[in-house]
């Protein structure tokens, strides 16, 4: 702090005289004026040697506490390691604060979902429902490929989406903005699924339906009106259960892990060593 606010006086002062000032003649109400004028969060971190010497301090003051400055000083244990103190978000915020943060990222993160929905996957659910499934035909590689290529590109979408949004919300613990980006990545991958098998529903329908294949009791499947009886056809269930594979890998546990480190990681280092180097 006191370099800080040192570095800012002697500024000032350069500015002013157009000479460097020596340290010592800077005036302490100047540096009293810039320290009382820090924003503080109100709460302060001691390190000690030992958790036993820890652990005395903080009895002896765990009644009371302490007087400072006309200000009563308690002490707690901090369950927290100092290495997961984010101390850029150290500072008081209020509610209003806090709720404008959290409307405007669940805010953002719908818009996300929109757009990647708008743009990515209704042109492929579009297709999907107009294909032409009679007589045994399916999609083929490519159709696959385009499925896969749709869930890989939504999940990345979230993925980044729901990092900002955690970092912005200004969490004091490295821990806590990981919970919340547990919460809003889970959430926002649930709508995907949700989508994902209702494509693949359909799609599972329609082959059953260009094949022609009865029901148990020898129904055709096209004149299966419940919900629940068609689920429960072994067709039905044996061509969603080729859905749910194809969307399980290598849609989400191969592909995705393949591409992650060279978009997370190599391209934005690339990038940043471009815009390093045109500098």
């Amino acid at each position: 702090i006191f370099s800080t606010a040192t570095a800012q006086l002697l500024h000032s002062a350069q500015n002013d005289s157009g000479a460097q000032p020596s340290p010592r003649g800077l005036r302490d109400r100047q540096l009293r004026d810039i320290l009382e004028g820090l924003r503080l969060g109100g709460q302060a971190y001691a390190v000690f040697e030992t958790e036993r010497a820890r652990d005395r301090a903080v009895k002896a003051v765990e009644v009371s506490g302490f007087e400072f400055r006309g200000a009563t000083v308690r002490m707690f244990e901090a369950h927290k390691e100092p290495s997961s103190v984010l101390w850029a978000n150290a500072v008081r915020r209020g509610f209003r604060w806090t709720l404008r943060r959290t409307v405007t990222g669940l805010a953002t993160i719908l818009a996300a979902l929109f757009v990647w929905f708008v743009a990515f996957y209704t042109p492929f659910a579009v297709y999907s429902m107009s294909f032409d499934y009679s007589f045994g035909r399916e999609p083929g590689v490519v159709q696959n490929l385009a499925f896969s290529m749709v869930v890989v590109i939504g999940n990345a979408i979230m993925y980044l989406i729901c990092a900002l949004v955690a970092e912005r919300m200004g969490f004091k613990y490295r821990d806590d903005r990981e919970v919340c980006y547990m919460l809003l990545y889970g959430g926002a991958c649930l709508c995907n699924v949700f989508l994902d098998m209702i494509v693949s529903s359909w799609m599972a329908y329609r082959i059953v339906l260009g094949n022609g294949m009865p029901t148990f009791q020898g129904i055709p499947i096209a004149n299966v009106t419940s919900i629940g009886m068609l689920f429960e056809t072994f067709a039905m269930q044996r061509s969603m259960g080729h859905a749910l594979y194809e969307y399980a890998f290598p849609s989400t546990f191969l592909v995705p892990f393949v591409l992650e480190p060279i978009v997370t990681i190599y391209i934005p280092w690339k990038v940043m060593v471009w815009v390093v180097r045109s500098r």
